[in-house]
């Protein structure tokens, strides 16, 4: 029987009738990197999560798991609102402490999990805000010098009765980041879903280092496909793929580039969750796997 406890996170976003991949953390038939565990919500009783591991074809159950009401507000936009005596500009909270040391207990477990060390905080502006009590996490147009266009206030406590993300977003800005590698030329770009994956990304990769999207979910910018396609000549899709829904938006994201410049050489990562889950050594093999089998 499958021990469900680790993915009580997973498990309270799952909705009524859906299925997702995750990677099966102490299998007993070996380490699980291909998100080999599959975790379902049933549509006929919704306190019941089915698990089964493709792996060591175990099975599991839990019931009474309450399915969060609030997950359709993971990425809720606040849109930023001025009076007219201030400029239309987003500022962030006040009183941010943006020492790791000085963090609570909560937010230093957050840290760890997600691999962040007190260099990262220091080179993406991360902070932990006292008065949401949630971890601060800027969104800048450019890293580094850019402007802010954003931020997420990251929820560090377990709830069922508060979104994991609240997110601030400048009213008209491009609603995606770029994080810049320090070299003099960038001619290959990844695509991630979120921040801290663009973080590992930048931490692990060597050499000629790629500059990084942050798409901030899963949705199809148009324009940014155009910039993209015209400004650099490799460019790898990389989303978290638990789902088949944003294993089809990562398709799409390749096939737009590849309309406005079929000349470009685009690939996409489609057996691995996203960046932030893997060590830099996996993750630098996993850009070359993509591009060898590509």
């Amino acid at each position: 029987m499958i021990d469900l406890r680790p993915f009580q996170d997973e498990i309270d976003e799952l909705e009524p009738g859906q299925t997702i991949r995750v990677n099966h953390t102490e299998c007993e038939a070996g380490e699980d990197t291909r998100r080999r565990l599959y975790l379902s919500r049933t549509f006929a009783d919704e306190s019941k999560v089915l698990a089964y591991c493709h792996n060591c074809q175990q099975s599991g159950l839990q019931s009474n798991s309450g399915y969060a009401k609030y997950r359709d507000y993971k990425h809720k936009v606040i849109h930023w609102h001025t009076d007219e005596e201030e400029q239309d500009t987003l500022r962030p909270p006040k009183g941010l402490v943006y020492e790791g040391d000085e963090w609570p207990t909560a937010a230093k477990a957050w840290c760890y999990k997600n691999k962040l060390t007190q260099a990262d905080l220091l080179t993406y502006n991360i902070a932990y805000d006292p008065n949401s009590d949630r971890v601060y996490l800027p969104r800048y147009d450019v890293v580094p010098n850019g402007g802010l266009i954003g931020y997420q206030l990251r929820r560090i406590h377990d709830s069922k009765y508060e979104p994991k993300y609240i997110t601030a977003q400048q009213k008209d800005s491009a609603g995606y980041s770029f994080i810049l590698p320090d070299q003099d030329k960038v001619d290959y770009v990844v695509i991630v879903e979120d921040l801290v994956s663009a973080i590992h990304i930048m931490n692990a990769t060597t050499g000629n280092k790629p500059g990084v999207y942050v798409n901030y979910g899963t949705k199809v910018d148009p324009t940014l496909m155009y910039n993209i396609a015209h400004n650099f000549k490799y460019i790898v899709v990389w989303l978290d793929n638990d789902n088949q829904h944003v294993i089809n938006q990562a398709k799409l994201m390749k096939r737009t580039i590849a309309m406005y410049n079929d000349s470009v050489g685009t690939r996409m990562v489609e057996d691995y969750s996203d960046p932030k889950h893997y060590p830099h050594e996996e993750i630098e093999r996993i850009l070359d796997e993509a591009w060898n089998n590509g």
